[in-house]
């Protein structure tokens, strides 16, 4: 279920971006990046990105399996958990993290489109 971030939500969220950080990032990335980025997707950033924007989350059997965010007109934060991933899920968020919505009355939308991956920036 695709939904609004609510802040009852920061504790699973932020353990869920943790846990994505951990299981994908050592991959690809020295162990001082892995750290930078568990560092700076902290509660406290997290927090700071819905006051600035909107959060949405993807909730799979009560638990928050995917989330973006958009700040200003930038999509960001944008997690899924590997063991549940599923390719339609970055495309949902980024179709519904559209630039210029009222960003606290988000509704979802049908997924018409795909993100790339390594651009999700939305112009």
């Amino acid at each position: 279920m695709l939904r609004n971030y609510e802040h009852t939500d920061l504790r699973q969220l932020y353990d869920m971006i943790q846990k994505t950080i951990a299981g994908s990032y050592p991959d690809h990335y020295p162990g001082r990046a892995v750290q930078y980025f568990q560092a700076y997707h902290s509660e406290a950033n997290i927090s700071k990105r819905e006051q600035l924007g909107e959060i949405i989350v993807i909730e799979k059997e009560g638990k928050i399996v995917a989330t973006g965010s958009l700040v200003k007109d930038e999509i960001t934060g944008v997690f899924v958990l590997p063991l549940n991933s599923n390719p339609a899920w970055e495309s949902r968020l980024c179709v519904n993290l559209k630039p210029g919505q009222n960003q606290k009355t988000f509704q979802p939308s049908p997924c018409t489109c795909h993100c790339r991956r390594a651009n999700f920036t939305r112009n």
